[in-house]
Protein backbone atom coordinates (compact mmCIF):
# COMPACT_ATOMS: atom_id res chain seq x y z
CA UNK A 1 0.00 0.00 0.00
CA UNK A 2 1.35 3.41 -0.94
CA UNK A 3 0.56 6.86 0.38
CA UNK A 4 -2.73 7.18 2.19
CA UNK A 5 -4.79 10.16 1.15
CA UNK A 6 -7.15 11.88 3.54
CA UNK A 7 -10.18 11.11 1.38
CA UNK A 8 -9.53 7.36 1.55
CA UNK A 9 -9.01 7.54 5.30
CA UNK A 10 -12.36 9.24 5.76
CA UNK A 11 -14.33 7.08 3.34
CA UNK A 12 -13.10 3.56 4.14
CA UNK A 13 -12.28 2.02 7.49
CA UNK A 14 -8.63 1.03 7.73
CA UNK A 15 -7.86 -2.18 9.58
CA UNK A 16 -5.24 -2.21 12.27
CA UNK A 17 -3.22 -4.64 10.16
CA UNK A 18 -3.09 -2.23 7.21
CA UNK A 19 -2.15 0.67 9.49
CA UNK A 20 0.55 -1.40 11.18
CA UNK A 21 2.02 -2.55 7.85
CA UNK A 22 2.10 1.01 6.53
CA UNK A 23 3.83 2.28 9.67
CA UNK A 24 6.32 -0.59 9.56
CA UNK A 25 7.08 0.13 5.90
CA UNK A 26 7.65 3.81 6.66
CA UNK A 27 10.00 2.91 9.51
CA UNK A 28 12.02 0.63 7.21
CA UNK A 29 12.21 3.34 4.55
CA UNK A 30 13.29 5.92 7.13
CA UNK A 31 15.98 3.58 8.46
CA UNK A 32 17.28 3.01 4.92
CA UNK A 33 17.36 6.76 4.26
CA UNK A 34 19.19 7.34 7.57
CA UNK A 35 21.77 4.69 6.65
CA UNK A 36 22.32 6.27 3.23
CA UNK A 37 22.67 9.70 4.81
CA UNK A 38 25.27 8.31 7.20
CA UNK A 39 27.29 6.85 4.34
CA UNK A 40 27.22 10.16 2.46
CA UNK A 41 28.18 12.10 5.60
CA UNK A 42 31.17 9.82 6.05
CA UNK A 43 32.15 10.27 2.40
CA UNK A 44 31.78 14.04 2.71
CA UNK A 45 33.93 14.10 5.85
CA UNK A 46 36.63 11.99 4.20
CA UNK A 47 36.58 14.28 1.14
CA UNK A 48 36.87 17.35 3.40
CA UNK A 49 33.85 18.93 1.75
CA UNK A 50 33.73 21.57 4.48
CA UNK A 51 37.18 22.87 3.51
CA UNK A 52 36.24 23.17 -0.17
CA UNK A 53 33.16 25.18 0.76
CA UNK A 54 34.91 27.48 3.23
CA UNK A 55 33.60 26.10 6.52
CA UNK A 56 35.87 26.02 9.55
CA UNK A 57 34.89 22.47 10.50
CA UNK A 58 32.87 19.54 9.30
CA UNK A 59 30.43 20.13 12.16
CA UNK A 60 29.85 23.69 10.96
CA UNK A 61 29.23 22.39 7.43
CA UNK A 62 26.71 19.80 8.63
CA UNK A 63 24.90 22.29 10.84
CA UNK A 64 24.52 24.82 8.05
CA UNK A 65 24.10 22.62 4.99
CA UNK A 66 22.69 19.26 5.98
CA UNK A 67 20.41 20.02 8.92
CA UNK A 68 19.92 23.75 8.58
CA UNK A 69 20.91 24.83 12.04
CA UNK A 70 23.02 23.91 15.03
CA UNK A 71 22.16 20.70 16.80
CA UNK A 72 21.63 21.08 20.53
Amino acid sequence: MGALDLEMLESEPITWQVAHEALSRLARERAAADAEEGRWLLAAQRAAVHMHLGYGSFTEYVCHEAWEGPMT
